[in-house]
């Protein structure tokens, strides 16, 4: 049996210590002791660590029954910036924010296109601005969390159908850079530890996102599943109609080739004459009862609940996110989506848009850079 390292489980127990103080807001260092199951001279040393890196500060003083009165403990979320930052399509959205997720600063720049020669060019902008408007804080930038609108595994990005940076080396260049941490992860996924950060108690969600193509975030069992190979949730990549329409992954019938905000917006358009109507043309004909238009809506709400539905009895979770457009702007939707479903099996799941206003990408991808940084200081 090898020898336990001194130094791993000290690392531990620093995490567990920091992680409680981060969740609980305010407080002790007695209540630390009794829930982590550790004595109190390991505490207040490891308490004592904590406060000289300025991630926790005391403040308030309890009640005592004689001798010292205790002081609370809470967690120094203006300690240090994260960026997060959502490669999509067409725009590349970003925020800045504190160790706790909190926006401090947007930053967005519509593009015409995402390539390999100009990636590079849209991040360092993003990052130069952040940099220049950013408050004074203890450790700065701390590192930036990129979502990628494909396949990514371990900081690796695999596959991505709607823009080509399959394979591209985009941490490891912002990071030299930069000279700091760089984290890749799909957007879904990111999206996914958004919510879990705001349903704190919640340990099953799926997150959907709708945009170019349709993805799902998984959080099982309170953690990020990414699978084999770090392409689960492609939801929009199953099939939903068998010999139906061709798409970028190699497959005929894939449900973003019905149910993808791009797609919906395309054949609304092709129905329309092919003029360029934009989503908020399209929304406002919504509510103006434009026939063509709720058509479209309607096709959206159809296939999306075939996902839904399947999601749901494939992982059963205790919440399904749905981060789109249509749902978050578009009143109306997520009930028709929740009339299409009929399954007696999972019927307790909840249903909802997200409430992060299309930021989840974005928070999410800042939230992995904050855990990584305090995690592992």
């Amino acid at each position: 049996m090898k020898p336990v390292n001194k130094y791993i489980i000290r690392k531990k127990n620093e995490n567990s210590v920091l992680s409680m103080i981060i969740q609980k807001d305010l407080v002790y260092r007695a209540d630390i002791a009794k829930a982590l199951d550790l004595n109190k001279a390991t505490i207040s040393a490891i308490v004592q660590t904590l406060l000289e890196r300025k991630l926790v500060y005391e403040e308030g003083i309890g009640e005592s029954n004689g001798g010292r009165k205790p002081i609370m403990l809470k967690f120094r979320q203006d300690a240090g910036l994260s960026v997060g930052i959502d490669i999509r399509v067409d725009y590349i959205s970003s925020v800045l924010t504190n160790l706790n997720g909190t926006i401090v600063d947007h930053y967005n720049i519509k593009v015409d296109s995402i390539t390999k020669e100009n990636i590079l060019y849209y991040i360092n902008r993003t990052i130069q601005y952040f940099c220049s408007s950013m408050p004074p804080t203890y450790y700065g930038i701390i590192g930036v969390g990129i979502g990628i609108h494909g396949t990514v595994e371990n900081n690796n990005i695999n596959f991505t159908p709607y823009y080509d940076l399959k394979d591209f080396p985009l941490a490891d260049k912002l990071s030299k850079e930069f000279n700091m941490p760089v984290f890749i992860e799909n957007e879904a996924s990111l999206s996914a530890i958004a919510e879990k950060n705001t349903n704190v108690s919640i340990d099953n969600i799926i997150c959907i996102n709708v945009h170019s193509g349709v993805g799902a975030g998984l959080i099982l069992d309170g953690k990020l599943f990414h699978g084999f190979n770090g392409s689960s949730g492609e939801v929009g990549h199953t099939i939903v109609l068998k010999g139906g329409r061709p798409c970028p992954c190699g497959n005929q019938g894939c449900l973003e080739q019905y149910a993808s905000e791009l797609t919906i917006l395309n054949m609304y358009r092709q129905k329309k004459g092919g003029n360029a109507l934009d989503f908020n043309q399209f929304k406002n004909n919504i509510l103006l009862g434009e026939k063509t238009a709720i058509e479209m809506l309607d096709e959206f709400i159809s296939y999306i609940s075939i996902a839904i539905n399947n999601l749901n009895n494939t992982f059963n979770p205790e919440k399904i996110i749905i981060n789109s457009r249509f749902t978050n702007e578009i009143d109306g939707t997520i009930e028709k989506i929740k009339n299409c479903l009929h399954s007696k099996i999972n019927n307790k799941v909840v249903i909802t848009k997200s409430n992060l206003n299309g930021n989840s990408t974005a928070i999410g991808a800042s939230f992995l850079s904050s855990e990584k940084f305090l995690m592992e200081r």
